[in-house]
């Protein structure tokens, strides 16, 4: 009778402790809710996922802007370098409120502002790196 009793005990212990860490520990939901700037993706393999606007499947970072506010990008750096944060340096351009902003990782340093279509002055290595998104 106690064995069947300190069964039903564990197994509310149990349930309890899971919804205790569902309701204490942060989500992705959260992050987003919270407001946060980041890189949600890496391409350094793109075969056919996504052109460039010169017709080229050149590699990628997609940045999301989880605020409710825009953003001014002007000053923040993406860099394949742990040593050099700054490698690349944003223009003077926003990324609205929970917009995602592709900037292509091509190696040809340029960016049209109409279109928001940037690239890098650095290329991604198919091996895998550290990619960082960096302010002043």
């Amino acid at each position: 009778m106690i064995k069947k009793y300190l069964n039903y005990l564990i197994i509310g212990l149990i349930f309890l402790v899971t919804i205790l860490l569902v309701l204490i520990l942060p989500n992705n939901d959260n992050y987003i809710k919270n407001g946060k700037l980041y890189i949600n993706e890496v391409m350094p393999s793109n075969s056919y996922t996504k052109k460039d606007n010169d017709n080229e499947y050149s590699d990628y970072i997609e940045i999301y802007n989880g605020y409710n506010k825009s953003i001014n990008l002007e000053g923040f750096h993406l860099s394949d370098n742990e040593y050099e944060t700054s490698r690349w340096t944003f223009p003077k351009m926003e990324i609205g409120p929970n917009e995602y902003l592709i900037v292509f990782s091509s190696g040809k340093d340029k960016c049209d502002l109409k279109t928001k279509i940037c690239h890098t002055n650095f290329k991604l290595s198919h091996e895998g790196e550290l990619i960082t998104l960096t302010d002043d």
